[in-house]
């Protein structure tokens, strides 16, 4: 997790994660092994040294502790979870439908939350709308 962290800040984490993906599901490596966690950070694009650093001191480790337990509060505990607006989650592989079903959904969602009045209760009674018809 602190890898991706510090993988996030060169905005590499998505390569990061498919490396660790493909070191775990394809290659069968123990993706906690520091040295594996070095190679994979290296062909994603990050310096070595930077690498060592980070896992010789303590950088990223109250971040990653904060996301555990906000996974925790949200009742994830499975990998992948993909959680989209905290409202709609996917666990586990699904077709590529699914996800776009998902997002199509999300999206939706946010844009009426996102609208002028979207975050608004809103009693309307007579009125003029703005082309000049009114409502009386």
């Amino acid at each position: 997790h602190r890898l991706v962290k510090l993988a996030a800040r060169r905005n590499l984490s998505s390569n990061v994660l498919s490396l660790i993906s493909k070191a775990y599901f394809e290659d069968a490596q123990d993706y906690s092994d520091i040295k594996i966690l070095t190679e994979i950070g290296v062909k994603a694009g990050l310096d070595a040294t930077e690498i060592a650093r980070l896992f010789a001191g303590d950088d990223f480790i109250a971040e990653v502790e904060q996301d555990v337990q906000e996974a925790h509060q949200l009742g994830i505990d499975t990998v992948p979870t993909f959680l989209f607006e905290r409202k709609q989650a996917i666990i586990g592989s699904e077709p590529v439908q699914v996800f776009l079903d998902t997002l199509n959904q999300a999206y939706e969602s946010w844009k009426k939350a996102n609208t002028t009045l979207g975050n608004m209760e809103v009693k309307k009674g007579k009125s003029c709308n703005a082309d000049g018809t009114c409502e009386i």
